[in-house]
This record gives C-alpha cells, structure tokens and sequence, in this order.
C-alpha cells in the first residue's frame, strides 16, 4: 500500500499550472461576460472597484515587437469582470493570441472523452483497492454528500471506483470550486479566445488537450494519491485555500502567489513541479521569442498576446526571468500598482514607503475613505489604494479614516504599522481637497485603481 505524505501537494497550485476543461463538470458553455452597467450613485464605487482584477500583466520587448505575458486564472467568477484597462489595451495592441491550447482544442468535443479513457483503471481493480483507508473513508463520504451533482455529470461512485486518483481528484476539486461561484466558462483562456474570434484575430496554442492529459496520467502513485487525499481535505467546509489563490491572483501579489503556493510545491514535490512548470515553460520559450524576433522583409514588428496560467510567470523559472535572462527587456504593466503622486510621501523605519493627506475624499455630502496597502512595497515598491466605503457624512475625518483603515492594514500582513497608512487621496485632487466622482466604471477604476481585500 502507497502511504500519502504528511506534507500537502498544494493542489490548488497545480489547477492554477494546467487547465481542466476536459473533466466533465468542466464541460460549461463559454460565457463572454457583460459589461456592469454605469453606477447610479457614488454609494456603488465599492462594487466597480472590484470590476478590474490587478493583472499579473508583463511586456516583452525586442525593437519593434512584443509579447505581453498575462497570467490567467482558470476558473472564474463572473464579478472577476470586466478586465483591467491595461488588459484592454494589451488586447488591442496584440495582432495575434497564444494559449495554452487552441479553442479548437477547448471546445472538443471528444477531450472529455480522450480524458476519460485515459484515466480509466488498467489493472481491472477497483479505486478503494488501491486507496489507504482513510483517503477510501473520505471519498466515500464526499460522494455521499455530491451524489446527486455526480449523477447529473454521468459519474456514479460506481463509475467513480473505475478510474485513476489523479482524475477523482480533479473531479472533487472542480466540483468544490464551481460550489464557491468559479466557473470553467468564464477562465481567462475561454474569453479570450471568444474575443479573439470576435476580433477576427489567429489564435494559436502551445500544447493539445492530449499533452496535458498525459501530465496528469503521468504522476507517480504517491502522487496520484496525494493529490486525491488533498482534494478530498480541502473540500471541507471552512477551507479558504483556493479562495486564497483566487484572492491572490484578483490582487495581482506575485509574492502570494509564489511564495504560500508555487514555492511549497517546489520544495516538497520537485519532480512533480519540474513536469508541471519548469518543462511547459521551457517547451513554450522557443515559440515566444519566434514572436519576439520576427523577421523577413515584409516584417511589420506584430505583437502577441500570451495568456497562460498565471504561476507560468512567476519565480526564477517562469517565462519573465527566462526572457529576462535571454536580454529581452521585460516590463511589469499595471496601472493599479502605481501610487498616485498624491499627499506627502513618507519612508518609515518598517522599510515601507507610505502617503497620506490631510483629508478624505469628498463630493459634496458623500466621504470616500481610502487606506493604502503595503503588502508588495518591500520587494516590489507597488501599493495599492483601497476603497473602505462611501459615507453618507459630511464631517468625516482623516482621523476616522485612520480607524476605518486600520484593521485592513492589519489583515493585509503590514505588521500593524496602521499609523503610518493613514488616509490618502487618490487621484491628485484640486486646490480644496475637493474633486467630483469619476462618471463610468472604466474611469473609477482608473480613478482609484484596485484593492487587494
């Protein structure tokens, strides 16, 4: 019997690295989300800020061409939209789209089938056979508590007892986030490659459906059951972690990211990192710089728009260090990172740089109170402005502010150092301290850019 290990194989970091659309609770219709109507009053400005997501959003540059690298989530909800500006525009600018696979592949109706056989059982057993006791227990309890969601897929625990580890567990995991609102329609490689056929736009894409399948049905035993022990866990009720990951990604905090996700997956499980991440990325590099290098007479400098799994980005074996190292010039995009030359800047003793103003955010009798967050500040030297609430009160105060601000600096890891993140406003305001509400959801978010709570 396989034993499962103590130390957890971070599952939801390996559903951030590999897309799961052939599973059969993933067969969702692409969605194109509609666009949030224009807010009636300024009481709604805390809603639209939570519009744009902080894009994980870099540019590649070589002479007259580029390739922006935008990290993707793969599983989304649909307040996860509309996209940043900065996403917009990388969109617009792009003449041509690379995925992690073709729409064509996608959209097959055969990969659920193709995912399927692959992860039946070979050996003529069944799964509990192969199960310790304890993972069989929660399985049979899981299926228990979703049965009739399973019987709605065309997956009885019967069936269930047919296949491999690796696709229960991948089975149980979408299942849980589908539960929490994520939707497989609406991940950012099914947008896109909506927009870009609606754009009249190529869309190429850098594995099939076979390939990623084969990562899956290449996983060591010890894995396979890891992997289904740590899916069957983190389906309790109460567990936040792939909350976490999502919050992670909407807040754009590559440090989050890598350093609770990617980085424990590294240490712990090196061979499994390495097939998931490392290999992909370093199978992908040689079409990217084809895009960066172009060539021939009739070149004209076309940009590319690369959308992968956002871990795909991050850390020293991600595709912005790899291009890095091979001298392209690579830069972060992201306009909500940006603090606002507003107030007065400060650099305290925390090593964090701070601003504040000498009062709150006013139009007319409604008081917008703003905290800036320093959770990226150390080792990026990016912040975001957050957008506590509207209140109907003309007598607010910076010192009110300062209150209203405190707990979320506390929650957001500043170490407490509420004092030093005060109040601030953002944009630069008029003389008076007094500015009108931005009229569209495109120019609040600009205007007061996004927060990461």
């Amino acid at each position: 019997m396989v034993r499962v290990r103590s130390i957890p194989m971070r599952l939801p970091w390996l559903l951030a690295s590999l897309m799961v659309v052939g599973l059969p609770l993933a067969q969702a219709q692409p969605v194109t989300p509609a666009a949030r109507p224009v807010p009636a009053s300024v009481a709604d400005i805390a809603a639209v800020t939570r519009l744009a997501p902080v894009p994980l959003l870099w540019k590649a540059s070589n002479g007259e061409r580029s390739v922006y690298l935008l990290g993707a989530f793969h599983l989304l909800r649909p307040d996860d939209y509309p996209l940043s500006a900065d996403v917009d525009a990388a969109f617009a600018d792009a003449e041509s789209l690379l995925l992690e696979m073709a729409p064509a592949e996608m959209e097959s109706p055969s990969l659920a089938l193709r995912m399927s056989k692959a992860a039946l059982r070979k050996d003529g057993t069944l799964l509990d056979r192969q199960l310790p006791a304890a993972t069989a227990a929660k399985l049979r309890a899981w299926l228990a508590a979703n049965g009739s969601k399973m019987q709605a897929a065309g997956l009885s625990p019967q069936l269930m007892q047919l296949f491999e580890p690796w696709f229960v567990a991948l089975t149980v995991s979408v299942a849980g986030m589908t539960d929490d609102g994520l939707d497989p329609g609406l991940g950012l490689d099914r947008y896109f490659a909506n927009a870009a056929t609606a754009a009249g736009k190529p869309v190429a894409g850098f594995e099939t459906g076979d390939e990623q399948i084969a990562l899956f049905d290449g996983m060591a035993a010890d894995e396979q059951l890891q992997l289904l022990d740590d899916a069957l866990t983190q389906s309790q009720p109460g567990n936040k972690e792939i909350d976490d990951l999502h919050s992670a990604w909407r807040d754009g905090d590559t440090d989050r990211l890598w350093g609770k996700m990617a980085a424990d997956m590294q240490r712990d499980y090196p061979k499994l990192y390495r097939r998931v991440n490392v290999q992909r990325n370093d199978a992908w590099l040689p079409e990217i710089e084809s895009r960066l290098r172009g060539g021939g007479d009739d070149d004209q400098g076309e940009d590319t728009l690369v959308v992968v799994g956002a871990l795909h980005l991050l850390g020293s074996d991600g595709l912005v260090e790899k291009l890095r190292a091979r001298g392209y010039r690579v830069e972060r995009i992201c306009s909500a990172c940006v603090v606002p030359r507003t107030g007065t800047s400060t650099m305290q003793s925390t090593g964090h740089a701070g601003m504040h103003s000498s009062q709150p955010v006013q139009s007319g009798s409604i008081t917008v109170c703003m905290c800036l967050l320093p959770p990226m500040i150390a080792s990026t030297g990016q912040a975001w402005m957050h957008l506590v609430q509207p209140m109907q009160s003309g007598s607010m105060t910076t010192a009110t502010c300062a209150g209203l601000c405190a707990p979320r600096l506390r929650s957001n890891g500043s170490g407490g150092q509420s004092s030093t993140f005060a109040s601030a406003l953002a944009p630069a305001s008029p003389p008076g301290g007094q500015r009108s509400i931005p009229a569209s959801p495109r120019a609040i978010a600009s205007a007061y850019g996004r927060h990461p709570g």
